[in-house]
């Protein structure tokens, strides 16, 4: 197996494709402040247009010579003369399935290194099985998923397996991913590759297939039944509610690849699933029917373009936080948090490709080629790069301290601002296929305003709902019946996307969180398992 052709020195570490795109911006700008900090670190910026690239450059505040390659998913040539320039391509263009192909060809049969935001299960499962033959010959090492989806679920199951081996003596046979809070929306770009995915599927029924298998990026593995987590469910051991995650689909079988492509430390029995805490009692149960009703309306006609997607003010004001729960067979637990500091899906996401490339290109040079996760691959040493630079925190959570007991706390809201519109196309028709469950149409219709019981500890003023006391989340313009809305909304609130007759924006707010824990860094225990080829 080859370990990788030699590089050239002349070749630039990092070339990002897609600069010009919304996610590409916000990479372009993250990579621009890190080769100021690490002059060794070179990259250059390509896309279709010379003009839109020297005007990102530009507002990004980059050098004047940054260089900038011309290439177009249109023009083989193009991307082989850009692939040729590289060390790592990292690519934001999607939809990847549409645009995605070609390049990925072309580094694969250069032995160019290639990283992606790929959430997209059929078509990474159609190039894993096409081309990971060809990539382990040529010395390429492919991976895909690198931002928001999968990488903090990744290395959350591996972090928490870490704690389970040193306080059980051994990995747990179940994880459990729980996304505790949670504060985004979509951009036009995720909004157009879920819509492109459900169509590819109506017009062949055959892929459902994929959509349903846990263990789809596993060939010639399939582990044991998994949690379908296609409909909420009370959780005993944590006294909450939990809903359906929309990210589970990619997230999960990226986990079940990576405990393979680690020689299945986890073990071949491991059984793992992602949802949402959506709180206890009534109010749980009905928050978790809406994040369901949001989950199904992220492709709707009224669904942001690509190019667009959330400002400035709210990727800053974004963060999310996951709990990681790992039960030995006799029911003890160990528990983890891993929580960002920005908005998961751009700022936070812009973050980790760009660290996944610099942990590559600088810490694991020895990892063969092949079809990687960034997990499997890196490990540990990806960890500390996000922990120093880009805003993840991986604690263990003391379960003596206040999560043995789990509260919930008092005055839990949902505000639904705007009224869903109806079911598109075929999805419907798709959920019910795939298994899913949900509200009705009609009753996505219907939903305006949903306030529950309790009183918020801390009132928001109208028209603006708050992370935290002194933490202002200024929310769209909207009708006086919205307005009037708001003002009693939740500051303890995950924000989720609603596709409806309101712009995509509007939001569910959600969020039954359990009390929060004290927490304390992780020790190490047993080693730490080692990559071995995929």
């Amino acid at each position: 197996m080859s370990s990788g052709p030699p590089l050239s020195s002349s070749k630039f570490d990092i070339v990002l494709y897609g600069a010009t795109g919304f996610t590409g911006q916000l990479v372009a700008e993250y990579l621009a402040a890190r080769s100021e900090d690490d002059k060794t670190l070179t990259w250059a910026m390509a896309g279709r247009s010379r003009d839109k690239l020297a005007s990102v450059r530009d507002a990004i505040g980059t050098a004047a010579d940054t260089p900038l390659i011309l290439a177009d998913v249109s023009d083989p040539a193009s991307l082989q003369a850009m692939v040729d320039q590289a060390k790592v391509v990292v690519t934001t263009v999607g939809p990847y399935q549409l645009y995605g192909s070609d390049l990925l060809a072309a580094c694969v049969g250069s032995g160019t290194d290639y990283m992606d935001l790929c959430g997209e299960p059929i078509w990474l499962k159609q190039m894993i099985d096409k081309h990971e033959t060809a990539a382990k010959a040529s010395g390429a090492r492919i991976m895909f998923s690198c931002g928001f989806d999968s990488v903090p679920f990744e290395l959350g199951t591996f972090f928490v397996q870490e704690e389970a081996r040193r306080v059980f003596g051994a990995p747990a046979p179940r994880v459990k991913g729980r996304v505790r809070d949670l504060s985004w929306k979509f951009s036009g770009g995720t909004s157009a590759s879920a819509r492109v995915t459900f169509e590819a599927v109506a017009q062949d029924l055959s892929l459902v297939s994929i959509l349903k298998d846990p263990f789809a990026f596993t060939p010639g593995f399939e582990g044991p039944k998994q949690p379908r987590g296609n409909k909420p469910v009370f959780e005993e051991d944590l006294q909450s509610w939990s809903a359906p995650f929309a990210m589970a689909t990619v997230n999960t079988r990226n986990v079940h690849r990576s405990n393979m492509l680690m020689g299945f430390p986890y073990g071949r029995d491991f059984v793992y699933d992602e949802m949402v805490l959506t709180g206890a009692g009534d109010e749980g149960q009905a928050n978790a029917k809406l994040v369901m009703a949001a989950n199904g309306q992220k492709t709707g006609p009224e669904a942001l373009r690509p190019g667009e997607g959330p400002s400035r003010e709210e990727r800053e004001n974004g963060h999310y936080d996951l709990l990681y729960i790992a039960v030995a067979p006799d029911g003890r637990q160990v528990r983890a948090g891993i929580k960002g500091d920005l908005d998961p899906g751009y700022a936070s996401t812009a973050k980790i490709i760009s660290e996944c490339a610099i942990c590559l290109l600088r810490d694991v040079t020895d990892v063969p080629a092949g079809f990687w996760t960034p997990g499997a691959a890196m490990q540990h040493k990806l960890i500390k790069r996000l922990q120093e630079h880009a805003g993840l925190t991986f604690e263990v959570e003391n379960l003596a301290a206040g999560f043995a007991s789990p509260r919930l706390r008092q005055g839990n809201r949902i505000c639904v601002h705007g009224a869903a519109s109806s079911a598109v196309g075929p999805l419907s028709r798709l959920r019910e296929r795939v298994g899913g469950e949900g509200m009705s149409a009609s009753g996505l219709s219907r939903i305006a305003e949903i306030v529950l019981r309790g009183e918020s500890p801390h009132p928001p003023r109208a028209g603006r709902c708050f992370a935290s006391p002194g933490a202002r989340r200024p929310l769209p313009q909207a009708g006086e019946a919205e307005q009037a809305a708001r003002s009693s909304c939740n500051p303890y609130a995950i924000a989720l996307p609603l596709a409806g007759r309101g712009r995509i924006g509007t939001a569910i707010r959600v969020r039954g969180s359990l009390s929060e824990s004290n927490s304390q860094r992780s020790r190490r225990g047993s080693p730490s398992p080692q990559p071995s080829p995929p």
